[in-house]
């Protein structure tokens, strides 16, 4: 489970820093919130979190946690680096989540007789992503595809069974903008639209995974999608990873703007992060 929303008390992180250095500050921050991000301690990987922190150096690094850990705001523990108040902050997250959750499904057994087939009460409908028709293709993709030589078409892979297709969410008329679930797992339809578009299997599970971590990571309102099956479609798209495609005999390789670019890129730094936990 990812953090997404934490309290933040400036004036208490004010108070709290006030004798700490620039370069301390810059560490300090950057631990805590990747503390938050992985819900839990992070390893301690001196040549990994020193370019994390963007640190000059490796030295640089080392002697800020150093003191941090001596002033007793980083902890050193069995499990890796860990911050105080982000351990009760987390702890407190994950019980309120875990009293929803068991109260969803107390509510749901109770209307049991209203819905017969008993699905997951992980969730109410209006948190989970709404499906819509999918977004028409630009006028560009429709030419090169008139002059692309695809290859065949692939069978479905059964490893995208993640989510049973019958459990997505169906079209609602007053649909609203939703972000995706920190559970989200790609559904077995998203998977096979993919391969059968020409993506390697491999190569589809690696960007819904670099799909999930971004979208999950990311804050603001562009974080909330109306239509996440025609997100997730535009991703494909958009991916610098190539497929069986070819023009003139050459790999065909998608031309992103710097916006997809920049999402991307963050994208495939935040699923390195996370593996290298």
């Amino acid at each position: 489970m990812s953090m997404v929303h934490v309290p933040f008390y400036p004036s208490d992180w004010l108070a709290g820093t006030a004798a700490l250095s620039d370069t301390e500050k810059g560490v300090y921050i950057t631990l805590v919130a990747r503390m938050y991000e992985m819900a839990g301690p992070i390893e301690r990987d001196d040549n990994r979190l020193f370019r994390v922190c963007g640190s000059k150096s490796k030295a640089s690094f080392v002697k800020a946690l150093e003191y941090l850990i001596s002033e007793g705001k980083i902890l050193v523990t069995d499990e890796g680096l860990f911050n105080e108040k982000a351990s009760k902050v987390i702890e407190q997250t994950t019980e309120k989540s875990s009293k929803a959750k068991a109260a969803a499904q107390s509510r749901w057994d109770r209307k049991s007789n209203k819905n017969k087939g008993g699905v997951n009460a992980n969730a109410s409908p209006k948190h989970m992503p709404q499906l819509c028709q999918p977004e028409p293709e630009p006028e560009l993709d429709k030419e090169l595809k008139r002059d692309t030589i695809v290859s065949p078409k692939k069978a479905p892979d059964q490893s995208f069974d993640l989510v049973p297709s019958e459990q997505i969410p169906k079209p609602a008329k007053n649909a609203k903008a939703s972000r995706l679930p920190d559970d989200w797992a790609l559904p077995r339809d998203w998977g096979d639209w993919a391969v059968s578009e020409g993506w390697d299997a491999s190569d589809v599970r690696l960007e819904a995974e670099k799909f999930r971590d971004f979208w999950i990571s990311k804050a603001g309102k562009d974080a909330a999608k109306l239509n996440w099956l025609a997100t997730w479609r535009n991703w494909m798209r958009n991916s610098r990873t190539p497929k069986s495609t070819s023009i003139n005999g050459g790999i065909y390789d998608q031309n992103t703007n710097k916006s997809d670019q920049r999402d991307r890129a963050l994208a495939d730094e935040i699923l390195a992060a996370a593996r290298a936990r």
